[in-house]
């Protein structure tokens, strides 16, 4: 299983913890964002991960990195500034 094909398995796995606002290991972290750094989903993911432990500063980070990526449909893109307006 190469890193790339286990980035739905890791997204099933961070969302889940993010809805019980349970910690992940930053290893497990990194290795998410390796698994495909051009892909803006990752980094909205990791942002809503991190706005769920309460650290406000780094989720704005990833989900401004994710505008910043190629984002296929406008809502998606409505959706992510959204989180960043909010949380302003």
């Amino acid at each position: 299983l190469s890193l790339h094909d286990a980035l739905p398995i890791f997204t099933k796995l961070i969302r889940e913890k993010t809805q019980r606002k349970e910690t992940i290991e930053t290893k497990v972290l990194n290795l998410y964002e390796a698994s495909n750094p051009s892909f803006y989903y990752v980094y909205e993911v990791l942002g809503d991960y991190y706005a769920a432990i309460q650290q406000t500063d780094t989720a704005m980070t990833y989900w401004q990195k994710a505008l910043t990526m190629p984002i296929p449909k406008q809502a998606e893109k409505v959706r992510i500034q959204q989180k960043i307006n909010k949380n302003q």
